[in-house]
């Protein structure tokens, strides 16, 4: 039994990563949260095992393939509808940070709407796009922060006609200032954005209606 815990720790970081719930970033901040002290003790000596253990999160994150199983939402996996006026979804990785964005697409007229992109992914976000045949017609985010904000100017100088996203309350400048309950139309899919008050301004979170039942929520 490791009295350390260190062992134990690694052990739960490496299957968190192999499920798709973690990158290294959130790795760190995981272990900083349970006191896992292979990471908080801070000593050099455990340094180069702490670098070994990201290093590994992040090998097991890149290994992870998408499969794509129509009907199911989860990590990697893409939805697609049998019909043409089905929504497609499809979550977006960013090993680094442990983050996720969304593509949320309607396939009969091509327009897409991009949740909480990446400013680092912009280049695969954009690839992705074109590789789909997606026209992107929104960009929003569900957080409200420089971070965030940062990432929707990069996206929307890839992508000039998209409209920016945010909640009136956020108290910033956008092209579509929404109150809650406002509707985003893409193509034949229906998103309608809620304030969801959380740990900044304006936070969001976006619904996904299909015949006036939530379908999936963005959060």
């Amino acid at each position: 039994q490791s009295t350390s815990g260190n062992r134990a720790a690694i052990v739960l970081l490496l299957h968190l990563a192999k499920e798709g719930r973690l990158g290294p970033a959130s790795a760190k901040q995981l272990a900083a949260d349970l006191d896992m002290k292979i990471f908080t003790d801070g000593s050099a000596e455990n340094e180069p095992l702490r670098q070994w253990v990201l290093r590994e999160v992040a090998a097991v994150m890149a290994s992870i393939a998408p499969v794509p199983s129509p009907g199911i939402i989860c990590p990697g996996i893409i939805y697609s509808g049998s019909g043409p006026h089905e929504p497609w979804v499809e979550q977006l990785h960013d090993a680094e940070s442990g983050a996720y964005s969304y593509l949320v697409a309607c396939p009969s007229s091509k327009e897409a709407l991009l949740i909480d992109p990446r400013a680092s992914q912009k280049h695969r976000d954009m690839a992705l796009l074109k590789e789909r045949g997606f026209s992107l017609c929104y960009v929003a985010t569900t957080h409200c922060y420089v971070g965030r904000g940062a990432a929707v100017e990069a996206v929307v100088k890839e992508s000039p006609a998209a409209k920016t996203v945010m909640l009136e309350s956020a108290g910033v400048e956008a092209d579509v200032l929404a109150k809650d309950g406002h509707v985003l139309t893409v193509g034949t899919q229906s998103v309608e954005v809620l304030a969801t008050p959380g740990h900044t301004k304006g936070c969001a979170s976006f619904v996904l209606n299909k015949a006036g039942v939530a379908h999936a929520v963005f959060t």
